[in-house]
């Protein structure tokens, strides 16, 4: 089934781990309203994506040590890889985006550890337009704070 021209329900279904990974009738809108809202306007700029982790089930999401409270099971989010362009590329695309009103809830930028980006949006409350990275440390740092403390360290070393 296609959600939009450039992605397919199968890529919100594929997990690592070896069980049944079934998006509910009821929560494909809301992998329609992703794709439509935020992943297909970022592949048509970039080109593609490939999706690392959609939609998980509770027992995938416990399996693969997701937060109880992760979107993904509520098929609002997805952790992507760019093809063609750069993370750093794909990072600064959805950072314009959201200064140009995309209903991103969510971003979130694993630079330090698989450098994957996670990306939400949902229809269930206001989106939170929020900006993050997560440090090798396991902390999430709001972007602004994380990129400033980077550009210091740059200012610093040359």
């Amino acid at each position: 089934m296609k959600l939009t021209p450039d992605f397919s329900l199968a890529e919100f279904r594929v997990t690592s781990q070896k069980i049944e990974n079934n998006v509910p009738q009821d929560y494909i809108p809301r992998l329609k309203c992703l794709c439509s809202a935020i992943l297909q306007p970022l592949r048509d700029k970039l080109g593609p994506l490939e999706i690392t982790s959609g939609f998980r089930s509770e027992r995938v999401n416990e399996l693969v040590g997701g937060s109880p409270s992760s979107q993904h099971v509520q098929a609002e989010a997805a952790d992507i890889k760019p093809r063609k362009a750069s993370p750093d590329e794909t990072w600064l695309e959805l950072l314009r985006m959201g200064e140009a009103g995309f209903p991103i809830d969510q971003a979130i930028y694993y630079l330090e550890t698989t450098g994957h980006i996670h990306v939400s949006h949902t229809t269930r409350k206001k989106n939170r337009n929020q900006f993050m990275a997560k440090t090798k440390d396991g902390k999430y740092i709001k972007w602004k704070e994380y990129d400033d403390a980077r550009r210091q360290v740059a200012d610093i070393s040359v």
